[in-house]
């Protein structure tokens, strides 16, 4: 899990340059064989051939070419030169740096460049605590000194307006007392912040006087724990995540199975939306009906329009108490009259409210089941199965 976290801290230098022992060459990365390096961070350097804020970098050296995958949304111009830190990997598209971070090589103009001369001699200052864990390892008795730090890494949580932060860098977490003024302040941001250590109450603890945003990465690759890593505190202020299951409601469904079922079908019911999908249905079933009824008619028409012994047998027969049309039949049983546009016009509204019936029932069985809506058949297959379901559904009635 080390090299989520070396992400955010990997450019602790503050102005790396080429001739750095960390700066390798693009070339060297291309032609070099896969193997356990590629899950260390790689240093490039190089002048930007290509940008896309917030998804990729490209970046050319003597030696080669190579594309970063960033989220950073940094305004930079053309041509400028880059340290970019991230992992190197090799995939369809070819070689990347994947989960990058970058910053502008700010070189200082010669003039403005301070002479001895011209550096005031205050004697010597205290140095800065510049790694997490350096601030981490403090006693108290250290801690309370407010020695001064400063340290870079990515804000996993901010919330100024109750004094809250968590900054993580590649050597550890730490909370940071942070100034209500630092309203900008949010979770994903690379920043440098210059304070003062404190005792804290659990941990040593940074009270800061200045927070610099330097950009927008991502967030740490979260550590899995369990309740025994949250309980002895050696994670404190880390980024982490953790499964589990809620295990009073989990031992009550236990001991009364009856309830538990109960209450897993209604649980499940509401989760699938299954109300919907159970109107979907009914209103497809419902459409199908009138188109049917319209070719009952119809077909009528066509048996009985110079049949007097099949009118009489239809009206003492059970089709003179069918809800809506059983009464207009036995009024109207005479007047029963043959028509091919009624017929073209039942047959299509029957296929169409019929397959949207079964296509609407396909739907509601694959959410139930969780199918993902890629493994899910297309329009044409899905017609085929309405289809199919329409036949044997019509199969079995007729054998019965």
């Amino acid at each position: 899990m080390h090299g989520g976290r070396d992400r955010y801290s990997a450019n602790r230098q503050i102005e790396p340059t080429i001739g750095s022992s960390s700066v390798v060459s693009i070339g060297s990365l291309l032609n070099r064989e896969l193997g356990s390096w590629t899950n260390d961070w790689v240093h490039v350097n190089g002048l930007v051939a290509a940008y896309q804020p917030g998804q990729s970098l490209v970046v050319k050296d003597p030696t080669g070419v190579i594309r970063a995958r960033i989220i950073q949304l940094t305004e930079i111009q053309g041509d400028e030169r880059v340290d970019v830190w991230g992992f190197f990997s090799l995939g369809r598209q070819g070689a990347s740096l994947d989960n990058a971070y970058f910053e502008v090589v700010r070189p200082i103009a010669q003039g403005n460049a301070p002479s001895v001369s011209e550096t005031p001699s205050a004697g010597p200052q205290p140095p800065f605590l510049t790694e997490i864990l350096d601030v981490a390892k403090l006693s108290r008795s250290d801690a309370v000194r407010h020695l001064s730090v400063r340290l870079r890494g990515v804000l996993t949580y901010a919330d100024p307006e109750w004094r809250n932060g968590f900054l993580q860098d590649r050597s550890g977490a730490i909370y940071v007392d942070l100034d209500p003024s630092f309203k900008e302040l949010r979770s994903g941001q690379f920043v440098e912040v210059i304070g003062r250590t404190s005792p804290g109450g659990f941990a040593p603890e940074v009270l800061s006087t200045s927070v610099t945003v330097q950009g927008t990465t991502n967030l740490p690759v979260p550590i899995p724990v369990d309740l025994e890593d949250l309980v002895n505190g050696q994670l404190d202020a880390r980024w982490v995540e953790m499964e589990g299951v809620v295990r009073r409601v989990d031992a009550f469904q236990q001991r009364h199975r009856v309830t538990g079922f109960a209450f897993g079908v209604v649980k499940k019911f509401g989760d699938d939306r299954a109300g919907s999908l159970a109107a979907l249905i009914a209103y497809y079933a419902f459409l199908a009906i009138f188109p049917l009824l319209l070719l009952l008619v119809t077909i009528l028409g066509f048996v009985a329009q110079n049949n007097a012994d099949f009118q009489h047998r239809l009206v003492d027969s059970a089709l003179s108490e069918f809800p809506i049309i059983g009464n207009q039949i036995a009024r109207n049983v005479k007047s029963l009259r043959a028509s091919g546009l009624g017929l073209v016009i039942s047959l299509v509204g029957l296929a169409w409210g019929s397959l949207g019936f079964t296509q609407a029932g396909q739907h509601a069985m694959a959410q139930v089941w969780n199918v993902p809506g890629v493994d899910r058949p297309g329009f044409l297959p899905r017609i085929g199965r309405g289809a199919s379901i329409i036949g044997v559904l019509g199969l079995e009635r007729s054998t019965q």
